[in-house]
């Protein structure tokens, strides 16, 4: 069974960094969804694809970060070696990774600091993907 629903997230907005994830749709227990990053001048969006397994270990990750803020938390994607990173620094939480694969043309390395909330957002972001 497919799925559709058009649901957008903002995860994080501010002069220094924009976090968004946006449902794209589910077939059996995998969920697609477009991630988009914007860090100072660059930007990019890619298709993240997940297995609710691997979503369900993430909001594990995420809900321990967020209850000692500290850790980190790695967001992979099954089709590409795009990734985010999010991991607490100094008090502040630091969000990087890479969008689209390093194997084509073109592809998006980045870091910003975000913070903390930005963890809570993304853990109901991606419940509500479930």
């Amino acid at each position: 069974m497919v799925t559709f629903l058009q649901e957008k997230y903002c995860i994080y907005d501010s002069k220094y960094g924009k976090f968004y994830i946006e449902y794209l749709y589910s077939v059996q227990k995998s969920v697609t969804f477009n991630m988009h990053i914007e860090s100072y001048n660059f930007s990019g969006t890619h298709i993240f694809c997940l297995r609710e397994d691997q979503l369900e270990d993430i909001l594990v990750q995420l809900n321990q970060m967020i209850s000692f803020l500290s850790g980190s938390c790695r967001i992979p994607d099954n089709d590409s070696d795009s990734y985010v990173i999010l991991d607490f620094e100094k008090n502040s939480l630091k969000i990087s990774g890479q969008l689209g694969g390093s194997y084509s043309d073109n592809f998006m390395c980045f870091t910003f600091l975000a913070d903390q909330t930005a963890a809570q957002l993304l853990a109901d972001a991606l419940c509500n993907l479930m």
